[in-house]
């Protein structure tokens, strides 16, 4: 089945819960809409960077299955908005920090 080859991280609770309810909908045969809160004020720390790759995660996932399944998943131009936002502010915060070693070593969580 197509679902299967997701590419799904399976390293991350957050990831692993929401392609869980990206599979819920396509069983049941439910449109459904991008909901991720993105929240970012500022990415503080290593943690907030994980969290919002992560995000970023769940968007190529989101994406990935919308181009397998578009009457399920419908929402593609607000994923692909959400996902350059989302982005920019990575880039901004590794830009800002970039002297930091923690920040250095953040850079490989979001290939």
């Amino acid at each position: 089945m197509k679902f299967g080859q997701a590419p799904v991280q399976n390293n991350d609770k957050t990831h692993l819960q929401a392609v869980r309810k990206f599979a819920e909908t396509y069983v049941n045969d439910h449109p459904m809409g991008f909901h991720v809160n993105l929240d970012v004020t500022r990415i503080r720390d290593l943690e907030d960077l994980k969290r919002q790759c992560s995000k970023h995660a769940i968007m190529d996932v989101y994406l990935w299955l919308h181009l397998r399944f578009p009457s399920n998943f419908v929402e593609p131009e607000e994923v692909w908005a959400s996902k350059e936002y989302l982005i920019g502010e990575i880039n901004e915060t590794i830009k800002r920090k970039a002297s930091t070693l923690e920040v250095r070593r953040a850079k490989h969580l979001c290939d």
